[in-house]
């Protein structure tokens, strides 16, 4: 069963620990925001999220006195998945490992609460971002056509990739029905599926940019 409240990470890497997001910490994320996107979240967008009770996490400095945040996300449970809505990294702080950090800190989540697997969406146009997934075990699962705006004058919008983790063992990967249920609760009608078994270890850095989902905005880390 899902748990009803928000679950308290005890996560620390290293010089880095995951923690709640408060509203006082509103203020800085969505400098980082407005900083990362080019449609970013509001801010009513994140207070919205965290009254609803997604689970809203910042990743900070220990040894800062003011804990800065270097990174942060959101992420939108289900009794059978861990949906990641919003994943960001300080534009300061890229090119250190942090978005692969914190994406092991949210699969650690996951493990723990014994929630079988994490979906995200991302731009197919943004190869660096799928590299960094595939190198954190993530595979294709679909496509949502017209997902992302391409610019906020002239209509175009970007197709998403749908990409899944199981965090069961690779013995029992997702059942061909369990995609076709996660598929129709989405509304996707077409879709594919990839598997990148034999793929070779991707050569991308493992904090180059990723990006976060949420319906008709553009997310990136």
């Amino acid at each position: 069963m899902m748990p009803q409240a928000v679950p308290q990470p005890v996560i620390c890497l290293a010089e880095l620990v995951l923690e709640l997001m408060t509203e006082p910490d509103l203020d800085t994320v969505m400098a980082i925001e407005s900083s990362s996107h080019r449609h970013p979240w509001s801010r009513g967008n994140f207070i919205d999220s965290i009254q609803a009770g997604h689970w809203a996490y910042c990743l900070r400095e220990v040894s800062d006195p003011s804990k800065r945040i270097w990174a942060y996300c959101i992420l939108l449970p289900a009794v059978d998945d861990l949906h990641l809505l919003n994943i960001t990294v300080d534009t300061d702080l890229r090119g250190q490992g942090v978005g692969l950090r914190l994406m092991s800190a949210i699969q650690a989540i996951a493990s723990n609460l014994s929630i079988p697997r994490i979906l995200l969406e991302v731009r197919p146009s943004n190869e660096a971002a799928i590299a960094l997934y595939e190198k954190a075990g993530y595979e294709e699962l679909a496509r949502r056509k017209a997902y992302y705006p391409v610019g906020s004058s002239s209509g175009i919008r970007e197709d998403a990739i749908v990409m899944v983790k199981n965090m069961t063992p690779q013995s029992n990967p997702m059942h061909i029905d369990e995609r076709s249920r996660y598929l129709k609760e989405m509304g996707i009608t077409e879709w594919s599926v990839r598997s990148t078994a034999n793929d070779p270890e991707p050569t991308a850095s493992p904090t180059a940019e990723s990006e976060h989902a949420s319906p008709n905005q553009e997310p990136k880390v």
